[in-house]
């Protein structure tokens, strides 16, 4: 049983992978945040609130697909918790829980060049929804850079000249699938 975060920055492709994986994993469960966190009754309105309370659901699932020996894959940007205290209290919570369950854990890094990931955000049509794209991704990268720092466990790919499924065949050889 696998348990595997990914994280990274806007753009560099964590929610294509987690589904990818999820294809050739049976019985596997993947966690997309941002779906997950539209069941919460005005979650923009309550930002803070309604993000941590989705970090505190998704411990919860991973908790029962761990307990069911089921593999579990969250791809999420987690460095973007709380500006203060970056993401490493969520990561090592889901580490733990990943040890106590005796899974493999693999936390992946994935990162790219920042005008690859503005390119990817504009074909996406998320550039039209967030205000100040450019300094968001600003934002996203100093966080990420921290975050890598603090994690020293993590693999970091680079998927600035990967298509889709080499990042994808890149990543079933570390974690054997």
């Amino acid at each position: 049983m696998k348990l595997i975060l990914i994280n990274g920055p806007a753009g560099v492709g964590k929610t294509t992978l987690s589904y990818k994986l999820n294809e050739v994993m049976p019985m596997s469960y993947v966690l997309d945040l941002d779906k997950q966190r539209q069941f919460i009754g005005q979650y923009e309105k309550y930002s803070e609130e309604s993000r941590w309370l989705s970090f505190d659901i998704a411990l919860a699932i991973a908790e029962v697909c761990l307990r069911n020996k089921r593999d579990f894959i969250f791809g999420k940007c987690i460095f973007q918790v709380n500006k203060k205290d970056y993401s490493d209290k969520i990561i090592d919570k889901f580490v733990k829980m990943g040890k106590k369950h005796h899974a493999e854990i693999y936390e992946l890094f994935l990162m790219a060049e920042k005008k690859t990931t503005l390119k990817r955000i504009k074909q996406r049509g998320y550039a039209q929804k967030v205000k100040n794209t450019k300094e968001k991704i600003s934002e996203h990268y100093s966080l990420a850079e921290k975050t890598l720092l603090n994690r020293p466990k993590a693999i970091m790919i680079n998927t600035d000249h990967l298509s889709q499924n080499e990042t994808f065949k890149k990543v079933c050889e570390i974690i054997k699938i």
